[in-house]
């Protein structure tokens, strides 16, 4: 098989300021009212080495921008992130290519990664604050399943689970909680160049350890949320293939005050050989 694919991407998202435990976005504390503006590029290897196994690595760089609406402050942070490496592991996938019928165990896939702490780990001086840190600090582990299959030639349905393991403190003593996501969605095939779909995402995480404070927990931290998450896969060209992705907040339930994650923008082209 031997199939490689190259993909340069970036995503735009905007955390559009303060939520409580209550799940609604105000009161909150005036210290709290921040506005993030993420701007993450990146550049994506993949190599299919069989029909059951393949690897990549994944090289970020990410810009942060925030406002702090209280002080009329403003503040920026850019640098490369933390670089991952995963691997894929499809064990009952067939030596030949077809189409396997929708229940089947052809369409589960295996997920391992893990994300190097290449990034600068020191909280980001303020306004940015903790929030615009370009990496978690330590190695962090990556679990995930996939099932993908066709309902028909044009009509498929995916869902995948993930977990992400924080394995250590940053330098300045803080340890993000593992975070769980579940994504469920389908997609329609009305050419064979082109796919639409769309998916609900949700993730929860607990709150994170911070060592410096008396009973080591960030009570601002952790919670759950729910996304909508639309796009479309399109090939233009017979080794091209171009991305868009929008991801919406429906929910959110957080723990303490904390800038909520807002909309998110995505694009990307890929080059396979």
């Amino acid at each position: 098989m031997g199939a490689s694919l190259i993909r340069i991407g970036t995503s735009l998202a905007w955390d559009d300021g303060p939520g409580k435990s209550s799940g609604e976005p105000s009161p909150v504390p005036p210290d709290a009212d921040k506005e993030y503006r993420r701007l993450a590029s990146s550049l994506e290897f993949y190599h299919q080495v069989s029909c059951k196994f393949g690897y990549g690595v994944v090289l970020p760089y990410l810009r942060v921008h925030v406002d702090d609406n209280p002080t009329g402050e403003s503040g920026d942070r850019s640098g490369v992130g933390d670089i991952r490496g995963y691997l894929v592991w499809s064990p009952w996938a067939p030596e030949a290519a077809a189409m396997a019928p929708f229940l089947s165990l052809e369409n589960i896939h295996f997920g391992l990664g893990v994300s190097l702490p290449t990034a600068y780990d020191r909280p980001a001086s303020e306004p940015v604050g903790r929030d615009g840190q370009l990496g978690s600090g330590s190695i962090d582990l990556r679990f995930g399943v996939t099932y993908w299959g066709y309902i028909t030639p044009n009509w498929c349905a995916f869902a995948n689970t993930s977990i992400v393991l924080d394995t250590g403190y940053d330098v300045s003593g803080y340890r993000n909680s593992p975070s769980y996501s579940l994504r469920i969605g389908g997609g329609w095939l009305p050419i064979p160049e082109a796919q639409l779909y769309l998916s609900f995402r949700t993730n929860y995480s607990g709150k994170n350890l911070s060592e410096p404070e008396p009973d080591g927990v960030d009570a601002d931290s952790g919670g759950n949320f729910l996304y909508f998450a639309p796009g479309f896969v399109v090939k233009p060209l017979a080794n091209v293939l171009i991305d868009f992705a929008v991801s919406l907040p429906l929910y959110h339930r957080v723990n303490g005050s904390q800038v909520l994650p807002g909309n998110t923008l995505s694009f990307g082209v890929s080059y396979k050989w």
